[in-house]
């Protein structure tokens, strides 16, 4: 069943997957002692749908997993949504403010006659966080400004437009008073690393493609397990393969590119003087492998910094 589900069509209710936990899951698969609860599915159609496990059925194709349980329900694409948006509140993997964010554009994408009270209530957030980012969704035409919206009471309710702004009146009126102007830039929402310490601006650029390192430790894991199984089929036409040597070569490939994945901002500059930094090798950042490198008291200011910054909000 594991090859019948469907990644790319699963509710997509997370900023992305975190490589390390499901590294970790996997080694606890391989080891056969994880302990952890089955992932659910919804069986849409023909099709299987994650909605709860993703970092778990991950792990899972991570070890080509061969025999897997899984917790199959019946039910719609919208059934599947909405139990993805809330299945982690109390278990699993804590959700950062991205993975929230991430479940309301979800949502709103799924659901976008619904009112902001009720997006808020199937994502599990706090209602502020809905505005800004239907908002968003209705400017880059990913979603269509809503006419009427339903209510957390099942009802439907008319919305009440604002007045249209004369965005061109507004511009030639800016120009000609203030020739020079410059236009201000949006503001800057600040984004966190794995360890909850803030990513300076500066670093938001790498930071932000952690997902083409994971989409190549993705790639080369898709070719251990063809590896494996052709191996493991004694396929006459492999019979005078040295498998052994390969899935070494592979294991150190996969094992080597880990580190190209950002996991936080380097301990020892901070991200601040990075050019000078021979632990960040320059970067400012540092993977997972290297943070644990780091001395305990480095460690431990971090976690110090972290919680100040969480205490002075």
């Amino acid at each position: 069943m594991l090859k019948d589900i469907n990644l790319t069509g699963s509710p997509h209710v997370r900023e992305a997957v975190q490589t390390s936990v499901a590294e970790e899951y996997a080694e606890q698969y391989k080891e056969k002692k994880h302990g952890m609860p089955d992932p659910v599915l919804f069986k849409v159609g023909k099709e299987y749908l994650i909605g709860d496990g993703l970092h778990r059925v991950t792990a899972m194709n991570l070890v080509c997993l061969k025999a897997a349980v899984f917790d199959v329900r019946e039910g719609t694409r919208a059934d599947c949504v909405k139990f993805a948006l809330t299945a982690n509140i109390n278990h699993g993997l804590r959700r950062s403010n991205a993975d929230k964010r991430q479940g309301v554009r979800c949502a709103l994408m799924e659901f976008p006659d619904y009112s902001d009270e009720t997006i808020a209530s199937v994502a599990a957030v706090d209602r502020s966080m809905v505005p800004d980012i239907r908002q968003k969704l209705i400017v880059e035409a990913v979603i269509p400004p809503p006419k009427a919206v339903k209510g957390k009471d099942g009802k439907v309710y008319p919305v009440r437009n604002k007045k249209p702004i004369n965005v061109e009146a507004t511009v030639e009126k800016d120009k000609s008073a203030v020739p020079e102007r410059k236009q201000i830039p949006d503001k800057v929402e600040v984004q966190f690393d794995e360890t909850g310490y803030p990513i300076p601006p500066d670093l938001l650029p790498i930071f932000s493609r952690k997902k083409e390192a994971v989409a190549l430790l993705k790639a080369l894991s898709d070719v251990r397990c063809l590896i494996k199984t052709v191996w493991e089929a004694d396929d006459p036409l492999y019979r005078e393969v040295k498998f052994n040597p390969i899935k070494a070569d592979l294991d150190r490939a996969y094992d080597g590119l880990t580190v190209a994945i950002p996991y936080c901002v380097c301990l020892s500059c901070n991200g601040k003087f990075s050019n000078k930094c021979k632990a960040c090798n320059g970067t400012g950042i540092v993977s997972r492998l290297m943070y644990r490198r780091f001395s305990e008291e480095l460690r431990s200011m971090r976690d110090r910094a972290v919680e100040a910054m969480k205490g002075s909000k």
